[in-house]
Order: structure tokens, then sequence, then C-alpha cells
């Protein structure tokens, strides 16, 4: 181990006596200055450490909370002074614990909080976990078997496990808390001195480590011209760096990894400054040509496109870094799984134009890139450029992309110039090197899968009102048109819907999410639907059916919502609905959860006088509404035996009249939600529409 010369002692010794001062200082001020004077040095912190904290130095603001406390102590002593008695103590009390809380506030609001430094014991050898596994002493020292413990002269002890024949050996470092494992060809007790321990693992991808006689870790080179050694710290877990014998000022945690370039002039690793504190770790670049440098991070994920994950680099190829990373969806919408990608960072050039992402392999073994080019004026998204393989795509792309299940399509969002937002699909055909655009324009959120020809996406509905029981979409105000909608979008509170495109060979198609029922509709159906009328003038639309309110596999789902083409409106409904034959009498279920189980009820709605008759006895488990003829209704149960319901019978239950709200006819109790009904989409109910 080298003797740290007289210089590297003086950053020590300054941050001792820079500690003291910030100590007395504030303690001194708080007591000797007037108080009105203390006050305002107290509020002119407070506003210095927000404004340093907003102006992207976080690290400083950190160092003002300590001094302020202090400051926040004397100046309660102070006003003890001032105010003489038991209600000086007070007063002074009052002040400090006031202080001190508000302060915690603060520090909180900004987001200073120290980050946590965890110093567990973990089992790793250059940043990768040995295959180890850590028995109980009970079963790794048995009655019937014997350990022999030794310690080497460079530091480690040793513990052999003599019950096997090529048994275990296990080094122990005392430098640091860590476990290496290594196997023992020969029946050897005591290791030698200078044995290395390699790590196959790290070996391939990052470096060729090995610790030597003396406890150092070594870095070589893959062309062997260079040399990166760690000396151990004293009792801070970690190695001082020096390289070809001259020290690097920095250091380097226990457990890292170091990564060389193929021709060992330049090398990548996760350390920090030997004057900066644990938690300001970088990485740092050298290269033989320009020695040292820490690199700038130069990938920032943005409010409106998915989040970009990464972790250390895996590659140093070239002038380029590459970084394993993965593309998750932003949080605030209904969560897909993450894509594997690649971050690749140009370490030299313009830092805008330097980051580009490189995405899974398609069809023919062509590899799509996203190229970074800049931000929209309102710092909510990313421009790229998109090449796939050789094919440069012509215009402007945003991060949100997905490749088809078959890699022959790779599906894009046009990037759209603020005050304007997302609205456009695309669909590249890497094959006949065709793109395809979507007609059709709304506000686009994310994409979420792309399978069998298919791409689900969410489409931005509105704002979210206040939050209501059933399938009824509820918006306090609908999406505005996408060239205006951005201050709309970062207000938040979004409402989503998801739809589906179809990719055709010449175009993309919009699926609908509902079906056309023609047949009776079991009350364990899922899925939005439009059933007809006998006749074809009229038709009812059943939606919100996603099962989230089933309880167990034998109840049906509730809580959706029909409306039909002739403008009557119910919610709290089960899904299975029929017409009468002359279209103007729909029966329906309605599922009521209750102590004893669920119970579900009839409802008979006339579309002609506008009136919904209820049935107070209840029906039996899971009913199938079948037919509904000129003898009445017939409605089978679990058992699938039909029961007759007279017209007599349903003619004759309680009425209740249904109250008009524009062109829509509510029931009383459902009136206040007829603004959200009235912003309903109901395009697809034009066609019977036009025949009421």
């Amino acid at each position: 181990m080298s003797v740290m010369a007289d210089e590297f002692d003086c950053p020590s010794q300054d941050r001792v006596v820079l500690a003291l001062l910030a100590f007395i200082t504030p303690i001194l001020a708080g007591v000797f200055l007037p108080w009105w004077s203390v006050l305002w040095l107290i509020v002119s912190l407070l506003f210095a450490m927000a404004i340093i904290a907003l102006a992207g130095y976080p690290k400083i603001a950190r160092h003002l909370p300590e001094p302020l406390l202090l400051l926040l102590i004397a100046f309660g002593f102070q006003l003890w002074g001032e105010v003489s008695g038991w209600l000086g103590f007070f007063v002074g009390l009052f002040i400090l614990l006031f202080g001190c809380v508000h302060l915690l506030l603060w520090v909180n609001f900004l987001d200073l909080g120290n980050p946590r430094v965890q110093h567990n014991l973990d089992l790793r050898f250059q940043g990768t976990r040995p295959a180890l596994a850590v028995a109980p002493r009970t079963s790794y020292c048995p009655q019937h078997s014997t350990a022999w413990l030794a310690t080497s002269v460079d530091g480690f002890a040793w513990a052999v496990d003599a019950r096997v024949a090529k048994g275990l050996r296990t080094s122990i470092d005392r430098w640091s808390p860590r476990v290496i494992a290594q196997d023992v060809v020969d029946d050897s007790l005591v290791p030698c001195a200078s044995s290395s321990i390699v790590n196959p693992a790290v070996q391939e991808a990052h470096c060729r480590g090995e610790i030597d006689a003396s406890g150092h870790l070594i870095f070589t080179s893959p062309q062997g011209d260079h040399m990166l050694r760690g000396e151990p710290v004293g009792v801070e877990p970690g190695y001082s760096l020096w390289l070809d014998d001259q020290p690097s000022g920095l250091l380097l945690e226990q457990g890292a990894s170091v990564l060389w370039r193929d021709d060992g002039e330049a090398l990548v690793c996760r350390a920090r400054a030997e004057s900066q504190p644990v938690e300001e770790i970088a990485t740092w670049l050298w290269q033989a040509s320009s020695g040292w440098r820490p690199l700038d991070v130069s990938w920032q994920s943005l409010d409106d496109e998915p989040q970009v994950e990464w972790r250390a680099p895996s590659r140093l190829e070239g002038e380029r870094l590459v970084y394993d990373a993965w593309l998750r969806p932003s949080t605030d919408r209904p969560s897909t799984a993450a894509c594997p990608l690649k971050l690749c960072i140009e370490l030299d050039g313009d830092q805008a134009e330097r980051v580009s992402l490189l995405l899974p392999a398609m069809q023919g073994g062509v590899q799509p890139c996203l190229k970074l080019l800049r931000k929209s004026r309102d710092g909510r998204r990313h421009a790229f450029s998109c090449m796939i393989g050789d094919w440069q795509l012509p215009g402007l792309w945003c991060l949100d992309q997905l490749t088809s299940d078959c890699g022959r399509y790779l599906a894009l969002t046009a990037f759209a110039e603020a005050p304007a937002v997302v609205h456009r699909l695309a669909v590249a055909d890497v094959l006949a090197r065709r793109l395809i655009f979507l007609e059709q324009a709304f506000l686009i959120a994310g994409l979420d899968t792309f399978q069998e020809g298919v791409i689900t996406l969410q489409q931005i509905t509105g704002r979210q009102a206040a939050v209501g029981a059933g399938g009824l979409p509820r918006l306090e105000a609908q999406a505005p048109a996408a060239d205006q909608a951005d201050a709309f979008v970062a207000q938040g509170r979004l409402q989503y819907r998801s739809v589906r495109v179809a990719v055709d060979p010449w175009s993309l198609r919009p699926i609908p999410d509902w079906r056309v029922q023609s047949g009776p509709v079991p009350a364990s159906a899922l899925g939005d639907y439009v059933l007809p009328a006998p006749d074809g003038r009229d038709a009812a639309w059943l939606f919100g059916l996603d099962g989230a309110e089933v309880e167990v596999a034998a109840q049906a789902p509730g809580g959706a919502c029909v409306l039909t083409a002739s403008g009557c409106a119910l919610a709290d409904l089960a899904p299975s609905l029929i017409w009468s034959t002359d279209g103007r009498y729909l029966a329906l279920t309605r599922r009521v959860a209750g102590a004893d189980g669920a119970a579900w009820y009839l409802l008979v709605l006339d579309t002609h006088e506008h009136t919904l008759r209820h049935s107070d006895q209840p029906l039996e488990q899971s009913p199938c509404l079948q037919a509904f003829d000129e003898t009445g209704l017939h409605v089978a149960g679990a058992a699938q035996v039909a029961e007759l319901i007279t017209l007599q019978v349903l003619l004759a239950l309680p009425r209740q009249m249904l109250i008009r709200s524009g062109d829509i006819w509510l029931p009383a109790e459902q009136l206040s939600d007829a603004v959200h009904w009235l912003r309903l989409d109901r395009e697809h109910l034009q066609s019977w529409q036009s025949l009421t």
C-alpha cells in the first residue's frame, strides 16, 4: 500500500476548517446580531436555498440547511435573553420548534434530502455477484465436519470446507465488507499469499480485474499497454485509482467495474473525485490522448414521452459509449411492458446531437436508430430522426415507438411542435420500404402493444372530473384540437381511451372498441357491444364492462352503462339485455351486491314513452335474457331453466318517468351526470338514429 503524500492531506484539513467555520459563524451571528437582522438573515437564506436549488445546483443548496438550523438555535437563545423569565424561555422554544419544522418542510419541498447511502454486505466482485450460496452456520459447519480458518499476509481471512475433497475456499477482504469465492483445486488448507481471483463474467464483459498479493485491485487493458491500480483507502470502502503509476485523484467504490475500449487506449468507470462527498459519483472517461474528464449526463426523459432507464455502461466502441437501457411508459397512464434498447452517447461532438437510441433488430437484420435532434419549444418531448438500416425516414419523430411481433413493421408517432401535441400515427414497412399514415388525427398519449397486425394505443379524450361509480367516463372538459392542446395536456388529470388500429397492406384502419351483438348475452359477458332492435329502428350501446367489479369467478360483471339510439340512458347495469320484437321495450338487468351476496333485478325500458319499470323481486343467479316476444320475457338462470314473465306482469311493474336533458333521457337520480352523457362520442349510433 502506498503512503499518501502531504499534498493529499490538504483537502481534508481545508474541509475541517470550513466545517468549524460553518458551525461557529451561524451561532455567533444568531447571538450577537440584532434580532431583526437575524430574522432577515434567516428569510434570506431560505430564499437563497430555493433559488440555488431551482437554478440547477442542488449540491450547493444541500449545504445550507445545517448552518440555518444552527442560526435558528442561536436565535432562540437570543430571544430567551431578550424576553426574561419563563416567557422568554417559551418564546425561544416556540421560535426554535417553529423554525425547525418549517425548515424541514422547506427542504423536503425542494427535494434536498441527502441521498441514502447504504453499506450493506453485498456479495459482489468487480460489480458481479459470484455463484456463492450463503448457508446458515448450522448447515455449513455440521457436527461431524471440520472447517479451517487462516489469515494470509495480504489481509484476507480464509475458510475451507473440508467435507469434500475439492473444498470451497472463501476469502473475506478486511478492507471492505466483501466475500469472494473460488474453488480449491488441491487439498491445501492455507492459500498462498500471491493468490489472484478473476471473475470470468467481469473479464468478458468489462475488464480483467484481479487482486495481487498486496491487496491492490488491478485492471489491465486488453492489449496490456496500460494498467489501472486500485489501492485500498483506510476505513472507507473503496480504492484510490492510479493509472500507469500516476495518481488520478479518483476513488473507485468497492464492487464497481472498469470498462476498457478494445484497443486499450480508453476506459470508463463510475468514480468520484477524492475531494467530493460519497454521493457525488460520476462517470469518468480516460483517453490516452486527452486524459481524465467527467462525462455529463446528456439524456433526460421529458414529461410527454416514455421514460428511458439505464444503468452502468456496457460497451465502449470507438468514440461512442453504449448503455443497456429500457423504454418504459409514463406512470400517469396504463402501464405496459418495458422495451429493451441501447442508449448510445458520442464522446465528442455537439452534445445536442450526440445521443442516439438503437432499437431491437427487425426482419432482415435491419436495426432502427433514433437520433436525438432537439427538444420541443415547451420542453415536453424530444424530436428524433429515424433510420432503419440504410432507409432514412422523412420528417421528425417522437420517442414512443413499437416493433410488431412479426418484426416487419415499426409503429411511430410523428413529432408535433408546441402548441400542438402528438396526434399522427405512422407505420414503417421495412420489407416494402413504405411509410403508412393513419388518416384520423387524435391526441395520442402513448403506444401500448403491436401484436397480430393490430396496434393498441391510448387516446386522450379529456380531463377527469369527480370520480363516480359505473363505466360512464366523467370528463371535466373534452380534449381540444390537437394543434392547440399543449396547455391542456400539461395540466394533467387526463382521461384515456384504448384505441386499436389494424395495419392493412396500404392503409391503417381503426377498429371499433365494440361489437355488434345478434344473440342473447350471458351474465358473464365482457366487452362493449351494440344490440340492434329487431325492426332496425333503434339500437342499445352497452359500454364500461371491464370486469373491474368482479369479486369471484362465478359472479358476473356489473356497473355498465346503456345508451340507446333513441336517446335513453341508464347506468349501473349488468351485461344481459334484450329487445322486444316490436323494438319498443328493452329488458335489462342490474346486479346489486349485498351482505349475502349479489342479487339480480329486472328493469324494463319503454323507449317510446321514456319510462323505466323496476322489479322488486330478484331473478335467479346470473340470469340470461333469452327472448322477448308476444308471450313475454324468457329468462334462464344459472341452471339453464327458462322462466316466462308475461308481458302483463312486466307492464304492471312500478314505473318512473325519465327526464330529458338536451337530447338524452335520464332517471332523476342520474341527472347530475347529464353533461357527461352528452359528451359521449355517439357517432357509431348515427345509422340507427336516422331511423328513429
